[in-house]
């Protein structure tokens, strides 16, 4: 990857870091407005380094790394409301991206393919809390 493509993938992440960041008890749906600008700003920007010259290839990797801040930061809110309401996580669980997106070849309008992956010994009740949850802030 060039240089001015691997600054664009430093700043994707300097930019969910400084936009991805909210204090608790934010309501949600400004919360998912901010998300919505990220993508929406971050969008334009490999526009930009498209008809700068950047290949497909490496406006897909990006665009995957645009996602893999976006899915993470989702995820790690959603643990953390878990954990508040629920305790201790009693599982190890990944997120794993499939598909095009976890080739890192994310076309624009490409649907992002996702699983979540946990052992199967985990208990049904902390499982049905942790999957309903998992849903509704990262899926929805």
């Amino acid at each position: 990857m060039s240089k001015t493509n691997q600054s664009v993938l430093n700043r994707l992440r300097n930019h969910a870091q400084k936009r991805l960041v909210f204090d608790p008890g934010i309501p949600r749906n400004q919360q998912l407005a901010s998300y919505k600008r990220y993508l929406e700003l971050e969008n334009e920007m490999l526009k930009r380094s498209h008809r700068k010259g950047g290949s497909g290839k490496e406006i897909c990797q990006m665009r995957a790394t645009m996602i893999d801040v976006v899915v993470e930061n989702l995820f790690l809110s959603a643990l953390d409301l878990y954990l508040t309401r629920h305790g201790r996580l009693k599982f190890r669980m990944s997120v794993i991206a499939t598909g095009g997106y976890g080739r890192a070849e994310l076309n624009p309008h490409s649907d992002i393919d996702i699983l979540f992956l946990y052992p199967e010994g985990a208990e049904s009740k902390d499982l049905d809390h942790f999957k309903a949850l998992m849903a509704e802030e990262i899926l929805y």
